[in-house]
């Protein structure tokens, strides 16, 4: 996303490739830009891009999945959950296989010299997951602190359930997120405001993606501010009938890469540019799998 200027009027444009290279534009006006033209572009170009497909695969999936019995239903939940643990574990490091987070969870077998702290957080996310398709709590500053402390308060005794108090570093990237705890506390509350506010403008899909990008920038934990993310992005999908989204493993690079060219380029297009195809392919292969295609 760029902001051009012609003839002393202000236009906001981005390039982009769909059978060949085109441009997205949008006429602003004599002033600049301002944070509000540019969140309203965005959606613009996700709306001309991708929403009515989007839509389109929420009506089949929602009509088919309703149409399934209870049990199929949470069993369906329990494998996806399955799934996602393993993933945005993994993600963050840990040791253990698909295999091995399987009869964690569905036997209660601990593989041979697995990583204590690594068992531990995948019945823990687990349990915080299937607790989040289970009970429509708000979504809430109080639900996030609890999501937190559930998932870490035997790992990370020292700061589960709490936003950090002091500047913390991202692993292998050259952003940093605000330092202090005034800023943290200030930008999640403008983040939850928002929330509320687009709640009933915005498409789900593009309100869970901007949540997405948006919570992790302001990187409120010590620790875990992934793994709370992409919960949090699916208590939003699943709450609106939409389909999950497991991130697999294997795009880690590619995900930290969108969500760190929009971090510090200051420019949301990225994260969005990449989150919203692999979102479709990955329901896609979902419903074919699930057989609600058609």
């Amino acid at each position: 996303m760029q902001i051009k200027q012609k003839k002393g009027f202000y236009y906001l444009i981005h390039t982009y490739r769909d059978d060949g290279v085109k441009n997205f534009e949008k006429y602003i006006g004599k002033t600049k830009p301002s944070l509000q033209d540019k969140e309203k572009f965005i959606y613009e170009y996700v709306n001309h891009r991708w929403l009515k497909e989007i839509n389109e695969l929420q009506t089949i999936y929602a009509s088919k999945k309703n149409g399934l019995s209870d049990f199929l239903q949470k069993k369906n939940l329990r494998s996806f959950g399955i799934r996602f643990t393993h993933n945005t574990n993994k993600i963050e490091g840990s040791t253990l296989s698909k295999g091995d987070t399987r009869i964690i969870l569905e036997d209660g077998i601990i593989p041979a010299n697995s990583n204590a702290n690594d068992v531990i957080e995948t019945k823990a996310h687990m349990q915080t997951y299937e607790q989040m398709v289970s009970n429509q709590e708000t979504l809430s500053y109080d639900l996030i602190l609890k999501y937190h402390k559930q998932i870490f308060q035997l790992t990370k005794p020292n700061h589960a359930g709490s936003f950090r108090n002091g500047p913390v570093t991202i692993s292998g990237s050259d952003y940093t997120p605000p330092p202090s705890r005034f800023e943290v506390d200030l930008l999640f509350r403008e983040l939850m405001e928002w929330y509320f506010s687009k709640k009933k403008i915005f498409n789900p899909v593009f309100l869970a993606a901007i949540f997405h990008l948006r919570f992790v920038s302001i990187h409120p934990f010590e620790d875990g501010n992934g793994r709370i993310t992409r919960l949090l992005t699916n208590y939003i999908l699943y709450w609106e009938d939409f389909p999950l989204y497991d991130l697999d493993a294997k795009y880690r690079k590619a995900y930290y890469n969108a969500l760190e060219r929009s971090n510090m380029k200051e420019n949301e297009m990225h994260f969005i540019s990449w989150f919203f195809p692999r979102y479709i392919t990955y329901i896609k292969k979902t419903m074919t799998s699930l057989g609600y295609s058609s």
